[in-house]
């Protein structure tokens, strides 16, 4: 309806206004008491959906628990026959012990090992993967140390030692190559040095017999030549 007041309708819109007050109270009253009527059940509702949850939820961490036992045990014994096979493989290959440093820690998925806990070839092929390159850097090891004493010759220098070379030996060929060089050229320097100070201290010594005097028993023998000389007389 219109709800524009006029001299006409004022009576009429004041006794509109006290009724829609009277009905807004009537309704605000009648939803607070529903709602706390209702609240009482939905409390309760919530209680008992709230202890249900509880109970599932005290059951999942039991069945989480172990779990957790069972997944650490079998991750524990993938990793004792992934071991147990790495080190077979150390001796069916002739790796040598310096070169058996493989990290198989991470070889702890279920498809590493069968459901009766023997290797599986998935880990086969990974552990035979790792070793073969071990296998190659021991390879190449023994080849740069079969070479070192050809190369020591041709630079004129005494045969270095893995001693010499440990440092770098098991550095990337480029690596290997540039320290190596650097090594060798100090050796040729200090080699050179040591010859230059051996022949100074021959020439030294030479010159030193040469400034003795050249007839030193005849100075020792005139004495005795006089005495003699002496006695005859």
């Amino acid at each position: 309806y219109n709800s524009i007041v006029t001299m006409d309708n004022f009576p009429n819109m004041k006794e509109s206004s006290l009724e829609l007050g009277k009905i807004s109270k009537a309704i605000s009253r009648f939803r607070i008491e529903k709602k706390d009527s209702e609240m009482e059940d939905i409390n309760l509702f919530d209680a008992n959906f709230k202890s249900y949850c509880a109970l599932i939820d005290a059951k999942q961490s039991e069945i989480k628990k172990g779990l957790e036992v069972f997944e650490a045990e079998t991750r524990k014994q993938i990793l004792e026959v992934c071991t147990k096979y790495l080190v077979e493989q150390y001796k069916e290959k002739d790796l040598r012990v310096e070169f058996r440093i493989i990290d198989i820690s991470d070889m702890t998925l279920t498809k590493y090992a069968t459901k009766t806990m023997t290797i599986a070839k998935p880990a086969k092929d990974e552990i035979d993967k790792r070793i073969n390159e071990k296998l190659a850097l021991q390879n190449k090891v023994d080849l740069r140390l079969s070479n070192l004493e050809n190369i020591c010759l041709r630079a004129g220098i005494e045969p270095l030692t893995i001693e010499h070379i440990q440092g770098f030996l098991f550095e990337a060929d480029e690596r290997y190559e540039i320290k190596l060089k650097v090594l060798i050229d100090a050796e040729i320097k200090r080699s050179e040095a040591a010859k230059i100070k051996v022949q100074e201290e021959t020439r030294k010594e030479v010159a030193e017999e040469q400034n003795q005097d050249p007839m030193p028993f005849i100075k020792n023998e005139a004495p005795c030549s006089q005495e003699v000389q002496e006695r005859v007389n």
